[in-house]
């Protein structure tokens, strides 16, 4: 999903907030009216908005208290990066721009403003997104059947693409597996 679109004429460095009415804590329609374009009106209208004021707050979801340390922050980026370190640069490069939703697939294209159809080329019944090219097209799903690995993971429609990646990541990490079953995973995703 892409953020709403301010009108040309609008201030670009504009917050939240002016779109929120002070006396209900709901959508000032009459200001989103103003300020944003109506093809965007329906993304703001399913943002939640609690009944009461709170203030903002910053959390860090790899604690659970949500709070930043740098010993968790490089902790995370050690992860990932061990978890990189036995593919080849091809396939990194490949799962970098996967992570960043860098790659040809019709929702970043369409993200970048590029008119293609939303829909799936292969199967043409769902949103072409990283998610469903990667894991739940039942094209591809047939792929990861194949594969031996569990599905239970794989085709879990709750757990985000980042979840299934080091999901696939820690696969290659398995010393009990021969060596060319553990990267079976990450050649399939590329």
């Amino acid at each position: 999903m892409t953020a709403p679109s301010l009108l040309p004429y609008m201030n670009p460095s504009l917050s939240v907030k002016f779109l929120i009415d002070t006396a209900s804590h709901q959508w000032n329609e009459e200001e989103f009216y103003e300020l944003i374009d109506k093809t965007d009106h329906h993304l703001i209208k399913k943002i939640f908005l609690l009944p009461w004021q709170t203030d903002d707050t910053m959390i860090w979801n790899p604690r659970k208290d949500g709070i930043y340390i740098v010993k968790s922050g490089y902790y995370l980026a050690n992860n990932i990066s061990l978890s990189l370190a036995h593919i080849t640069p091809k396939l990194q490069h490949f799962l970098w721009r996967v992570s960043l939703k860098a790659i040809g697939i019709n929702a970043n294209l369409r993200r970048r403003r590029i008119n293609v159809d939303p829909l799936c080329c292969r199967c043409c019944i769902t949103e072409e997104t990283s998610e469903h090219m990667l894991f739940s097209c039942h094209y591809v799903m047939t792929i990861w059947r194949l594969s031996g690995l569990p599905m239970y993971i794989i085709s879990d429609p709750i757990l985000s693409l980042e979840d299934k990646l080091l999901y696939l990541l820690q696969h290659v990490h398995n010393t009990t597996l021969p060596e060319e079953k553990r990267y079976e995973p990450v050649w399939i995703l590329w």
